[in-house]
């Protein structure tokens, strides 16, 4: 069977974020991206819509997209998906060989990818084109409930409400973290490119502090958590006693939940295996909702 892939340069946010969807149709996690959302999406992890690769069947029906984000020199595929209709044609393959030469033709040095463990399909292909598995990264969710049972009666901490950029000036740039670096979802660049992001800073009496940059969703109540800063050397009581406490302080300021509202919850992507924040969001009692594997492409 006969493809064409070209650039997405030429379509219209709305148009790409309905052919996202497609592409991610009976997906493990489920995407429904509408204009507004996608172009929030885009922009924050900073895919190049000029470089970015759509596919099309011999009759020029929509075969799949894979989305590029490019910071410098180094490349984020973020989001490959295929058509329903063209599943198992060989699409896939060919349409990750151009978005590889796109690449390359961009000069680009790496290519970075993640795929979910249960997606066996994906990870057999990402191999077979060259991507090697560098860690296993953690999507975490938990209940409001949850958090407040691992956190010990008559705690209190000071919180400082700051602006995500100045608090991550101040604590040290998610990137500096040599031995557990960030994804590229919740580098410095994605953080500051979120819109509605926020961040609080927690002091004990002491003066252990610790940093949340997060986004609220006071209709959901739900909160999608960017970045937790913390010295490596901070006992695990004032970890625990710290974002707890934090987490708390975000949620009050939801309000008193209206009658049927949903239950507060939080979320935190990929977080790499056995990091420090690994541990401390475990004994807070998240849970894991996706293992995933992290795989890059040197070019």
């Amino acid at each position: 069977m006969s493809f064409s892939f070209v650039p997405s340069a030429n379509r219209s946010i709305g148009e790409l974020a309905q052919l996202f969807n497609v592409g991610f149709t009976g997906y493990f996690d489920p995407v429904n991206f509408n204009a507004e959302t996608f172009a929030d999406y885009a922009r924050a992890y900073q895919l190049d819509t000029a470089r970015s690769m759509l596919a099309y069947g011999p009759e020029g029906e929509f075969a799949g997209c894979s989305m590029l984000g490019i910071r410098g020199q180094r490349g984020w595929i973020g989001g490959f998906g295929v058509s329903p209709m063209f599943r198992g044609s060989g699409v896939a393959r060919k349409l990750m060989e151009a978005s590889i030469a796109q690449a390359r033709q961009s000069k680009l040095t790496s290519l970075l990818l993640e795929v979910l463990i249960p997606n066996e399909k994906a990870y057999q292909l990402y191999l077979h084109t060259g991507y090697e598995v560098t860690r296993q990264t953690v999507v975490f969710g938990a209940a409001y409930e949850q958090v407040r049972a691992a956190l010990p009666e008559g705690h209190s901490i000071e919180v400082e409400d700051s602006e995500p950029g100045l608090a991550l000036a101040r604590f040290g740039l998610p990137e500096q973290d040599r031995e557990f670096p960030p994804c590229w979802q919740r580098e410095t660049a994605s953080i500051l490119g979120q819109r509605g992001a926020k961040a609080k800073v927690g002091r004990l009496p002491n003066g252990e502090v610790m940093l949340l940059c997060y986004i609220p969703a006071a209709s959901r109540r739900k909160v999608a958590i960017l970045q937790i800063g913390f010295e490596p050397a901070l006992p695990e009581k004032a970890q625990n006693l710290l974002l707890g406490s934090l987490l708390e302080n975000v949620v009050a300021e939801f309000g008193p939940p209206v009658v049927a509202a949903p239950a507060a919850s939080f979320s935190l992507l990929n977080e790499p295996e056995n990091s420090p924040l690994f541990h401390l969001l475990h004994r807070l009692n998240f849970s894991e909702s996706w293992r995933e594997y992290e795989m890059l492409l040197k070019l």
